[in-house]
């Protein structure tokens, strides 16, 4: 790095292994004199990788995050009264854009139902503040009402448009020319 005249920070510094299903005992790293322990995830560009990249460490951060996100949209609509319906889906794609954010990366982790449950937890408290209903109503219900696509659905949607604007920009490119 210093050949590149690029510095680090090393207390900044993390580390994890990427091991898949095999457990790693914790490896010490020494980065300029400052010791680096690895971790079992570590946050890159807003995405948590954990060390099999199954991303349920990102999967429950977002889940969290995203959770907090509409409890504050929720003091400002209360059940009776408040914003019409289609206020209050504007401000519910807020959450969604907090889980949504780099799907195509990590979408195969909705494949466990464990995952996917996390996300559809905080689905059904944007559809019970969406529609002002109480929550005995079934999930399914709710949703359809409020008008909210289910998050494994829209998780595939963004895939499938990032798929064809890497196939778009793939064809521009044109073919590879060999020297």
């Amino acid at each position: 790095m210093r050949s590149r005249s690029l510095t680090l920070a090393p207390e900044k510094t993390e580390a994890v292994f990427i091991t898949g299903r095999r457990r790693h005992t914790p490896i010490n790293i020494e980065v300029e004199g400052v010791s680096v322990q690895t971790r079992s995830d570590l946050k890159y560009l807003g995405v948590r990788i954990d060390s099999g990249l199954n991303y349920g460490a990102h999967l429950t951060a977002v889940a969290a995050k995203a959770s907090k996100t509409v409890a504050a949209l929720s003091r400002l609509m209360p059940n009776i009264g408040g914003p019409r319906g289609s206020k209050r889906k504007l401000l519910s794609s807020v959450a969604h854009s907090v889980m949504l954010y780099s799907a195509e990366i990590w979408r195969e982790a909705l494949n466990k139902e464990r995952h996917h449950n996390k996300l559809k937890k905080v689905q059904r408290k944007i559809a019970l503040r969406i529609y002002g209903t109480y929550r005995n109503t079934s999930v399914e219900a709710v949703m359809v009402v409020a008008g909210i696509i289910p998050i494994k659905l829209q998780v595939e949607e963004r895939n499938t448009i990032y798929n064809r604007q890497r196939y778009e920009r793939d064809i521009r490119k044109g073919p590879e020319k060999t020297p």
